[in-house]
């Protein structure tokens, strides 16, 4: 009987029986198997992991070339003459912001390498959080002391290489700000606090037009990928911005339908394409419905207010800023199906999948 079922039936219940894509299976698969890798590289050697003379020469070449890609701190003050605080552009506030708080992470991130580097080398003394920090760059991990809440990193869930690699690419974001001028579409993900950059916007439209803050909202364009010629003078008449490099987790943006779609099979995460921010008055936002009104006619589009977080634990805490440690901000998708189809699913925006 035992094998009869076991050959016959499904070892766990399918989840298209509660409502969810199939893809839901694959990511329970996904980080079961992180967690089992993760248990398997904690319990390894020492000499396998970090220890010994030839784990201690891997951390020292690690920790060479993280220092070889990393630049020199901003020089802030050279920054502030080229960007001054203006009344009439707050982006020049938030660029300066940003680099501050870039800065604190280029010396931590420098100084506690360095340290490394020196202590297996045997020029100084082994701390303890250098001894932490060696076994983790072994495993591949971000160290702690960099991470929040203990270090002065952004959140991310990346794994080392991916951190790094992430690193490099917001850093050359903000050199290139430097150099030539607001971008005419923002990498939102590679701001290192995207609410002051949304709160800069919102700021720069109300005293163009002395419109009081707290009457505007974002009115929320999805553009389509044919239509990128027009991203190189950035949005109309220089209101609002174009903000890229968001990841749709649990569904994508079908750009033939220009709606939110299920994701296709085996499809986790999709590139969501470029979005226009428009600053205006909240009471001219046309509202779209979010489910079946009793009564009525169906809807033919719905809107689903999707949440946007910086990594997929959708979880923080709130910050002495008043703002959320992973919330971002909510943006409307035109979609077919009511908001409790993709509220089941799961769906949201990230600014970088693990």
């Amino acid at each position: 009987i035992i094998s009869f079922i076991r050959g016959n039936f499904e070892q766990r219940d399918s989840p298209e029986i509660f409502g969810l894509h199939s893809n839901a299976g694959l990511t329970l698969l996904r980080r079961q198997a992180q967690r089992m890798f993760g248990w398997m590289q904690a319990v390894r050697p020492g000499d396998a992991a970090g220890g010994g003379q030839e784990g201690q020469s891997r951390v020292v070449g690690m920790a060479k070339e993280i220092l070889a890609k990393l630049p020199q701190a901003y020089p802030i003050e050279a920054v502030r003459q080229q960007y001054p605080t203006l009344h009439s552009e707050c982006m020049n506030t938030v660029l300066v912001q940003d680099l501050v708080r870039y800065n604190k992470l280029i010396v931590k991130v420098r100084g506690s390498l360095t340290e490394l580097v020196n202590a297996l080398s045997g020029l100084v003394v082994l701390s303890a959080e250098s001894e932490r920090m060696s076994a983790q760059l072994s495993l591949g991990r971000v160290p702690e002391s960099w991470q929040p809440p203990l270090g002065p990193s952004y959140p991310s869930l990346k794994p080392l290489a991916g951190w790094v690699a992430d690193l490099e690419a917001r850093l050359d974001f903000m050199q290139q700000w430097i150099d030539h001028g607001p971008p005419a579409v923002f990498a939102l993900p590679f701001l290192f606090f995207p609410q002051a950059f949304l709160t800069g916007t919102l700021q720069n439209y109300a005293r163009r037009n002395k419109i009081p803050i707290d009457q505007i909202s974002f009115q929320h364009t999805v553009i389509p990928d044919g239509q990128s010629a027009g991203f190189l003078t950035g949005p109309p008449n220089g209101e609002g911005c174009y903000i890229k490099g968001l990841y749709v987790d649990g569904a994508r943006f079908d750009q033939q339908t220009m709606t939110l779609v299920d994701s296709a099979p085996g499809e986790l995460v999709a590139t969501m394409p470029v979005i226009w921010l428009q600053p205006m008055r909240t009471s001219a936002i046309p509202v779209m419905p979010t489910g079946p009104i009793p009564g009525e006619r169906t809807p033919d589009m719905y809107g689903y207010p999707c949440p946007t977080y910086k990594t997929s634990a959708r979880a923080g805490t709130l910050s002495t800023t008043g703002h959320s440690t992973n919330y971002v901000l909510t943006i409307r998708l035109p979609s077919k199906k009511p908001e409790a189809h993709w509220v089941k699913r799961g769906v949201a925006l990230l600014c970088a999948p693990d």
